[in-house]
């Protein structure tokens, strides 16, 4: 039996109790029920995942704590999430962006600004820079952080990015 169809079977107490698998198997079911669209269940598995303060991939657990927190449309989570994900992982990209992202909705802009340079300098330090493209949010965030300071020319290159991207994906 695969480890998904394994988790998907298990009940959440069989999976709290699983020596084996822990809380590594809780955090992959809480990535299925996310993928389902299924966020209230996500939320309540990925609790006690980042409950685990011995777990390994417990920042990334708080990655996806912050983003099903997103779906959820409670920001204040979200934030609280992103935020511990990055204390224990200064690298994780997309809390830094996320976290650049609700400090725009907020009007936090110099809050905002520090977050993306830090989305930007931990893309760059991955080695993705170069090689992965932003996701439309990032190019959102950018066109917004630099029209908000008054940078037209890079506002112009963000937004060109973001109509390219759109232009590509609307021809496929």
């Amino acid at each position: 039996m695969s480890l998904f169809l394994f988790c998907s079977v298990l009940t959440r107490s069989e999976r709290a109790t699983s020596v084996s698998y822990g809380h590594r198997v809780g955090n992959n079911f809480a990535a299925f029920l996310f993928e389902q669209a299924r966020y209230s269940e996500a939320y309540v598995e990925l609790q006690s995942v980042v409950a685990d303060t011995g777990y390994a991939g417990r920042a990334e657990a708080y990655e996806n704590f912050g983003l099903t927190s997103l779906e959820l449309k409670n920001t204040v989570g979200a934030s609280e999430a992103f935020l511990r994900a990055t204390y224990l992982e200064p690298s994780l990209v997309q809390s830094s962006l996320e976290l650049c992202i609700l400090g725009i909705e907020r009007g936090e802009w110099p809050e905002a600004r520090a977050w993306f340079e830090r989305y930007l300098n931990a893309r760059s330090d991955a080695g993705s820079a170069g090689t992965v493209v932003h996701s439309d949010r990032a190019l959102q965030a950018g066109h917004d952080l630099a029209s908000e300071a008054g940078d037209n020319d890079a506002a112009a290159t963000w937004q060109r990015l973001l109509d390219t991207r759109i232009a590509t994906r609307n021809l496929n």
